[in-house]
């Protein structure tokens, strides 16, 4: 999306605002555990995570401690965690976060710093198909979402972060690892 077509943060955050993206809420909740069940199926490289985009009420992050992953959180819209920014990770987690990204190289840069060498990152966002109708896709219909990836977009942001192989889980689920490949 150009840039001059954007939400302002403060219109996004109102937008945000509007969701109801707490515990309280069971299909949200059921949602990011498949994103919680990616990250513990890396079970012996998710010592530690970041939830990278984390949102206000830090949801993932808890599922994944009550799972005994060791979590940190960070969202720049809430001023969450800026110090978990000083560490390396094993996995880090952006569940709906990559299509809301303002600077891309900048944050493609911040990623793969904030990986462990032989670290993943767990990715959550929805593909824009061969066949997808732009116009009406729905995923584009939300204001937020300025960026939007294909299957060789995700692979190039893979590379991007220093990670060689890409794995899709679902239909929505891409697990960025150290190695060559797509699977």
């Amino acid at each position: 999306m150009a840039p001059h077509s954007r939400l302002t943060v403060d219109d996004e955050l109102r937008r945000y605002a509007l969701h109801n993206n707490t515990t309280a809420d069971a299909g949200y909740v059921a949602y990011l555990s498949t994103v919680a069940d990616a990250v513990q199926s890396l079970s012996g490289a998710a010592s530690t995570v970041l939830d990278f985009g984390c949102g206000e009420h830090q949801v993932l992050s808890g599922l994944l401690t009550d799972r005994g992953i060791a979590c940190s959180a960070y969202d720049p819209l809430y001023g969450i965690g800026a110090d978990a920014l000083d560490r390396r990770y094993d996995v880090v987690v952006m569940c709906e976060v990559i299509e809301h990204l303002r600077d891309l190289s900048r944050e493609v840069a911040l990623i793969g710093r904030l990986v462990a060498r032989n670290g993943f990152v767990v990715v959550r966002t929805q593909v824009c198909e061969e066949t997808t109708d732009f116009r009406t896709w729905w995923y584009a219909q939300d204001p937020t979402h300025i960026l939007f990836f294909t299957m060789p977009a995700i692979a190039e942001f893979s590379r991007r972060i220093g990670r060689g192989s890409v794995q899709q889980r679902g239909s929505d689920v891409f697990v960025l690892g150290p190695g060559s490949g797509h699977r």
